[in-house]
């Protein structure tokens, strides 16, 4: 078990089980049973039940996000390789409502003991190198200014002379990557679109906690040479993925969305771009 699971009460298993049984009407509704609710979701109730002797995940979406395109993320999974996520038994892209198979692995988040940082960077490349084209651009300004409907600031970004976009993952943090005896499998997909990849190598690291003189090693084992260019958008994600994570915790305090997790974040995500602005200045 990933992580601590709760029984619903009758009524809402009874709602699960209508639900599980639209998406996959040949389901008989009576085999459908044992639903867990699976702690940690934001935009998503998720829950765990089992089909016919198989274990599978619902996601129920409880409020429309930012960015979140359900018809896209559709289209996203029909193009996903196999071997890099989870592929859904079921996603009606009109509610967000998605069955996927259950898979046994530990959550990196919870990896004991923690991969090395050469396996965290050869995992964001082979990942990163697997992807298809999103056919959208992850943009963090816009999406910034959405969540706080507002701009952000008035500030000029860094000069970046040339950035590649690649088609990025931009959650992805180690709550999102299941470590399996198949190997690493990557899940939720609602952010992908086209970034800067080290906005991913970013997330990653900050994501783990792990000490901020390892990010430029980290960055170095990541890239195929260092330069000036490289520092420069090094230094641009890692404001950028603050900027996300202060705006992102703003607007679940805005829809009431009030955790004390989600209010640390906001803190984390203040006292961190101060100490980048420090750091410019």
């Amino acid at each position: 078990m990933i992580t601590p699971a709760t029984t619903p009460d009758a009524l809402t298993i009874d709602r699960l089980r209508t639900k599980t049984a639209a998406l996959v009407p040949q389901w008989h509704v009576e085999n459908i049973d044992h639903f867990e609710y699976l702690p940690g979701g934001y935009s998503n109730r998720n829950y765990r039940f089992d089909y016919n002797m198989q274990t599978y995940v619902l996601r129920v979406p409880t409020h429309a996000a930012p960015y979140v395109d359900r018809q896209h993320e559709y289209s996203w999974y029909q193009r996903m390789p196999a071997n890099v996520g989870v592929q859904p038994v079921s996603l009606d892209w009109t509610t967000g409502l998605m069955i996927s198979p259950w898979v046994n692995g530990v959550l990196l988040a919870q990896s004991d003991p923690m991969p090395e940082l050469s396996d965290l960077a050869a995992y964001v490349k082979t990942l990163h190198r697997a992807l298809p084209s999103a056919n959208r651009a992850y943009n963090v300004e816009v999406i910034a200014a959405q969540y706080l409907q507002t701009p952000i600031s008035e500030k000029k970004p860094i000069a970046e002379p040339s950035v590649p976009a690649l088609t990025c993952h931009n959650d992805l943090n180690p709550w999102n990557i299941l470590i399996t005896d198949d190997g690493w499998v990557t899940l939720d997909w609602e952010f992908v679109g086209e970034n800067d990849p080290l906005f991913d190598v970013v997330a990653l690291h900050q994501g783990l906690g792990l000490p901020q003189q390892e990010l430029q090693d980290f960055t170095r084992l990541y890239v195929d040479h260092w330069s000036d260019q490289i520092e420069q958008r090094l230094h641009r994600a890692l404001e950028s993925f603050w900027i996300r994570e202060m705006s992102w915790a703003h607007y679940q305090i805005s829809i009431g969305n009030i955790r004390d997790e989600i209010l640390l974040q906001k803190i984390s995500a203040e006292e961190a771009l101060a100490a980048i602005g420090q750091r410019q200045m």
